[in-house]
């Protein structure tokens, strides 16, 4: 068996396993912004045929929500009805009171 440990050294180059930032596009789209304008245009430019609703949801998820991120916290859709509306949605991850779920 060979040992690879001294190429590693002199060869080898430290990588990230984690993404720390989300997948940028030119620096301004999300992914996942560009997957909802993709889905934006299937359903409502090809299945539904409504121009006029594709190009106002397709404003809104490319133009809108990206500059709505910037400018508030990570996870600000998921949060917002929670901090303003007082929604609470009790489960094994999020329990409600002390009870108790398991022995």
């Amino acid at each position: 068996m060979h040992d690879y440990s001294e190429f590693k050294v002199k060869y080898g180059t430290q990588v990230s396993q984690t993404v720390d930032e989300p997948i940028m596009f030119l620096n301004f789209w999300d992914i996942t912004d560009l997957c909802l304008g993709m889905l934006v245009i299937l359903v409502f430019g090809t299945l539904f045929y409504a121009w006029w609703t594709m190009i106002f949801l397709l404003l809104f998820v490319v133009i809108i929500i990206p500059q709505i991120k910037r400018k508030n916290n990570r996870g600000v859709f998921q949060h917002w009805f929670y901090k303003n509306l007082g929604i609470s949605l009790p489960s094994l991850m999020n329990p409600k009171g002390r009870r108790k779920f398991s022995d």
